[in-house]
């Protein structure tokens, strides 16, 4: 009887635990709305590689991928709503693998038509939700807070390294300082490169924590501060971010009292415990081979990080005219030593789809090739690519492009 009653609290907290991954993602999606209806000039790059000559055709297909992007969506949103009503209703079990693999097949259709919807949260949900189809309710539960003690360690883990101004965390840090009245504090480099890496650390100790089950709910509550903290510092009272960041922020602080604070205290109620294993060791492998440059970094949790490889477009002031019309204002004055414009595609993104740049070479490189496609005289172009040395993010290789192709 006291199994029984067991299975059926793990059962009602997977009802709660994919009402709020449900919701959540489809709140992240009206926010980056664009993105996923390709109602923008940001072009849709398709997850498999480019070459410079497809890349070139973007701006040719981009009428057909638009069309497959507005049937796409709301065919997903809709199988989204019938997996989330499967498991509210207690739906039989073919009823819910059926909704869910439609879920997961529409998901991943929208990833491979454009690699940019391959944000941290929609992975979050592909993972949660492809796990919700093979796995009961108590292992169910057990690989998201797996999952999101990943999401803590790992993002942590590609912080650690020398702190600079220009690092995320230093800019938080900032924030956090002058909305505390320490204004004085907020422009001391050693107290801000200190409070970066504490800021680092404890979310490392946070991952652990979960993971533990004597320190699980304290680390939980540490977790919840740690998010309302970000959202206070990322509002519209601080820095001032899009709003896809301070929904993300919010989702772990709805499913953290879910999955930590409430949940069954009977670990030993397993199923399915092949699929268990196989689907725990690529939670936590993913992440992992991502430190060393295998899996893409937002796959990893590489989240506020400086790690990843940045792509810079440089252009010569005269051949600004030939980038497409909704770049433009994005390119910088030309630097005082030469006459090349710093062009700016990481807010060319956040402009056009409220979603960051995908931080992955071959994704900046197609969209350096579109950008500069009109571009006939390639001396025109410049390209710089700072890129982490492994293990050792933090030791840079600079390679400068001259009229790429």
């Amino acid at each position: 009887m006291m199994i029984q009653d067991a299975v059926s609290r793990e059962g009602r907290q997977q009802q709660l635990a994919v009402t709020i991954l449900a919701v959540f993602e489809l709140l992240l999606i009206v926010a980056t709305w664009k993105l996923w209806t390709g109602q923008s000039a940001f072009p849709m790059v398709p997850l498999l590689p480019l070459n410079s000559q497809s890349a070139r055709l973007l701006s040719d297909q981009s009428i057909v991928m638009q069309s497959l992007a507005a049937t796409l969506t709301p065919l997903f949103l809709t199988c989204l709503m019938a997996w989330t009503a499967c498991h509210l209703r207690m739906a039989m079990i073919g009823w819910k693998t059926i909704t869910g693999l439609a879920t997961l097949l529409i998901a991943s259709l929208l990833v491979l038509q454009n690699e940019h919807r391959l944000q941290a949260w929609h992975w979050f949900f592909m993972v949660g939700l492809s796990s919700s189809i093979v796995l009961g309710p108590c292992n169910w539960r057990r690989l998201l807070c797996l999952q999101i003690s990943m999401v803590y360690v790992f993002s942590a883990l590609s912080r650690f390294g020398p702190q600079t101004s220009d690092m995320m965390t230093w800019q938080i840090a900032s924030m956090l300082l002058k909305l505390a009245g320490l204004g004085r504090a907020s422009a001391d480099a050693s107290v801000l490169s200190a409070f970066a890496w504490s800021f680092a650390f404890a979310e490392f100790l946070i991952g652990l924590g979960l993971l533990v089950r004597r320190f699980r709910q304290l680390a939980a509550v540490a977790a919840m501060l740690l998010h309302a903290t970000l959202i206070l510092a990322l509002s519209p009272f601080g820095l001032g971010h899009h709003w896809g960041v301070l929904i993300w922020n919010s989702m772990f602080l709805c499913l953290l009292p879910v999955l930590f604070l409430s949940q069954s205290q009977n670990d030993a109620i397993h199923d399915q415990k092949r699929w268990f294993r196989i689907l725990a060791s690529a939670v936590v492998l993913i992440p992992l081979t991502g430190l060393i440059g295998f899996a893409d970094n937002w796959m990893s949790w590489q989240l506020y990080s400086p790690r990843p490889e940045v792509y810079g477009l440089f252009i010569r002031s005269d051949a600004i005219k030939d980038l497409p019309e909704t770049v433009r204002p994005f390119a910088a004055a030309p630097n005082p030593v030469d006459d090349f414009c710093s062009v700016r595609l990481d807010r060319w993104s956040l402009d056009q789809t409220n979603s960051p740049l995908y931080p992955e070479d071959r994704f900046q490189m197609a969209i350096i090739r579109f950008v500069t496609a009109q571009i006939l005289d390639r001396s025109a172009v410049r390209v710089i690519i700072d890129e982490p040395q492994v293990p050792l993010w933090w030791n840079r290789r600079i390679t400068i492009l001259n009229s790429p192709e």
